[in-house]
């Protein structure tokens, strides 16, 4: 089998990768999807690895921002990494179930999301991230038994009109953005490059379940469910005030919380402090603003908190390997993790 490639450009068949890979269904009604806006530069990637498995990668400029609606009968399990701008996705589930997301941009999903209605928005700008769509099938042939955390989706209600849906949001760590830097640049065609890009579909998967599993032993062990809710109103509050966030004294009192458990909450939800959640936060938000505007440095350690332009550059090196002017010419082939 050979790796196949396609570069979708037009808003005509950008609105066809919509339903062939997001809402194709495999039994019972056709699906519905609408492009609202469709004044769109750039392209979408769609790279078909073997049957069940399918990465696409979207770089495209949205000029009006992006509006999609969605009517989904049956989904594969995804995997979404959302590089730049933030996603607000709203959803009615066929239990008469109700969920608002918010991903910002350096974060990303597992979902699996049967009979699903909704809509997706992105504000204006330069969309940029990938995802991978993984057959039921094929998922579940990974596991002899599926992973605690995915429990209500085992084999027998795997595929009925009992399952449930399932969302998992978490910020994209520096292992995992290399990952992606690596599928984005893969150095072989053909039959070796269908091998290399499941061999990193995999990892991607790995690490997404490592961060999972912690999260649900933590949370049967140590906190009640209200700590972690309490704990996610804080992350986005941290996002939405990412150029004047508030003290963790000030945050912790927002959410009712005290500071060491906040901190503790972020360490197994988000994998690090509230401070290095944040500062992962605000160096994605400068890498996608590097990457898709014309602002100055100054400008742009601003936007994303930092007074001095120097900090600013510093932290950003240490972060992501490169400085923001060398990012800026390169793109994600400028960046290295440590």
């Amino acid at each position: 089998m050979k790796m196949r490639s396609k570069v979708i450009s037009s808003p005509q068949k950008s609105n066809y990768l919509i339903n062939r890979y997001v809402n194709q269904p495999e039994s019972g009604p056709p699906p519905k999807a609408r492009l609202k806006e469709k004044k769109e530069t750039g392209a979408l990637q769609v790279i078909h690895i073997k049957p069940g498995l399918e990465i696409t990668i979207c770089d495209q400029y949205h000029s009006k921002g992006l509006n999609v609606d969605f009517d989904i009968y049956e989904s594969p399990v995804s995997l979404s990494y959302n590089l730049n701008l933030p996603i607000r996705c709203s959803m009615k589930h066929d239990n008469g179930g109700k969920t608002v997301m918010e991903r910002a941009a350096g974060e990303s999903l597992l979902a699996f999301l049967p009979k699903t209605k909704g809509g997706t928005q992105s504000p204006s700008g330069r969309l940029t991230g990938l995802s991978v769509y993984i057959s039921k099938s094929l998922f579940r042939g990974l596991f002899a038994k599926l992973p605690e955390p995915l429990a209500d989706l085992d084999r027998p209600s795997f595929g009925n009109s009992s399952e449930k849906t399932f969302q998992y949001q978490s910020p994209i760590e520096g292992e995992t953005l290399l990952i992606l830097k690596q599928i984005m640049n893969c150095p072989f065609q053909g039959d070796l490059g269908n091998i290399y890009l499941e061999g990193k579909v995999l990892e991607l998967i790995a690490r997404q379940l490592h961060k999972l599993g912690s999260m649900h032993h933590e949370a049967c062990t140590d906190f009640y469910p209200k700590d972690l809710e309490r704990a996610r109103e804080a992350y986005h509050i941290l996002l939405k005030r990412i150029e004047r966030p508030p003290s963790l004294q000030d945050l912790s009192l927002m959410v009712g919380m005290n500071r060491n458990k906040l901190n503790h909450c972020f360490k197994q939800l988000y994998g690090g402090t509230v401070f290095n959640v944040l500062r992962q936060a605000r160096l994605s938000k400068a890498l996608s603003l590097l990457h898709e505007t014309d602002s100055s440095l100054s400008e742009i350690a601003l936007s994303v908190g930092y007074s001095d332009q120097a900090n600013f550059c510093n932290a950003f090196r240490r972060h992501f390997g490169q400085t923001p002017n060398l990012v800026r010419r390169k793109g994600l082939a400028g960046i290295s993790v440590h």
